[in-house]
C-alpha cells in the first residue's frame, strides 16, 4: 500500500482539509501506528546468548512479545531442544489457601527448573530469568511489530484496509483539532446567542466512528497488544 495513495485517498475524502504533504505524510504515520494496534505485523527474531546476560533487545519496531523459546540453555542439565519458556507474570495477592501454597510451591519448582522470560516495553528487551551462564544459545523470539514502510510502500499492510488507514487518518486530525473545534459555536444567531454545549461531544462521537471499520475487521479494543 503506497504512501502516495494513501494520501491521494486521504484528499478526496476529507477535501476540506488543506495540509502540506509533510504534514499528510505524519498523519498516515501516526494512522498506521494506530493500525498496528489492531492488525500487526507477526514477526520473529533470532537472538544469541551473552555469558551472564539477562535483557535482550528484541526489535526497534517491536510492540510486544508473543512468546519466547530456546534452542538449548547451558545453566540446566535437563534443557531440551527447542524449550517453549514461560511468562514471568508473578504471583498475585490474595488469602493464602492450602490449594494456593501448593501452587506457588509447584510454581516455584518449575520455575527453577524452566527459564522463564518477561518483557519491557521501554526498552523493547525481552529479560531471561534465570540468566544464561554461557554464550553462543539461541534465543527464538515471537512478537507483534509496527508496520512500516519501505520505499513509501506499507507492503505489510493489505491493500483491502485501504480505507481504514483514511479513517484512522481523520482520526488523528479530530484529535488534533479537537481543542480548537470546541472553541468554536455550534450555532450563531446576530452577533450575542451561541452555544459550545455539544462541540466536544460531536467530535468525540466522530472520532468513535471512525473506529467502527477496523472495529468491525479486528475486533477488541486496539489494546490488546499494546505494551
Amino acid at each position: 500500500m503506497l504512501t502516495t495513495a494513501i494520501i491521494a485517498r486521504a484528499k478526496r475524502r476529507y477535501a476540506r482539509e488543506s495540509l502540506s504533504t509533510t504534514v499528510w505524510e505524519d498523519i498516515v504515520s501516526r494512522a498506521v501506528t494506530e493500525y498496528s494496534r489492531w492488525n500487526p505485523v507477526d514477526a520473529t527474531v533470532t537472538l544469541t546468548t551473552v555469558a551472564n546476560q539477562s535483557d535482550y533487545t528484541v526489535h526497534a519496531n517491536c510492540l510486544v512479545v508473543r512468546e519466547v523459546a530456546f534452542d538449548s540453555y547451558a545453566t540446566l542439565t535437563a534443557a531440551s531442544p527447542d524449550r517453549l519458556l514461560t511468562t514471568n507474570s508473578g504471583v498475585k495477592r490474595t488469602m493464602p489457601s492450602l490449594a494456593l501454597i501448593d501452587d506457588i510451591n509447584n510454581a516455584e519448582y518449575e520455575r527453577q527448573l524452566t527459564p522463564s522470560w518477561s518483557w519491557l516495553p521501554g526498552s523493547k528487551k525481552v529479560r531471561i530469568d534465570p540468566t544464561p551462564g554461557s554464550a553462543g544459545d539461541l534465543i527464538y523470539v515471537q512478537y507483534y511489530a509496527l508496520h512500516v514502510a519501505t520505499t513509501g510502500d506499507y507492503a505489510t499492510i493489505p491493500a483491502e484496509d485501504l480505507d481504514i488507514v483514511v479513517d484512522l487518518m481523520l482520526y488523528e486530525v479530530y484529535g488534533d483539532r479537537s481543542f480548537d473545534m470546541a472553541l468554536e459555536p455550534d450555532y450563531q444567531a446576530g452577533l450575542e446567542k451561541e452555544t459550545f454545549g455539544n462541540v466536544q461531544a460531536n467530535v468525540q462521537a466522530a472520532r468513535d466512528s471512525l473506529l467502527q471499520r477496523v472495529q468491525g475487521k479486528y475486533g477488541g479494543t486496539g489494546g490488546v497488544v499494546w505494551p
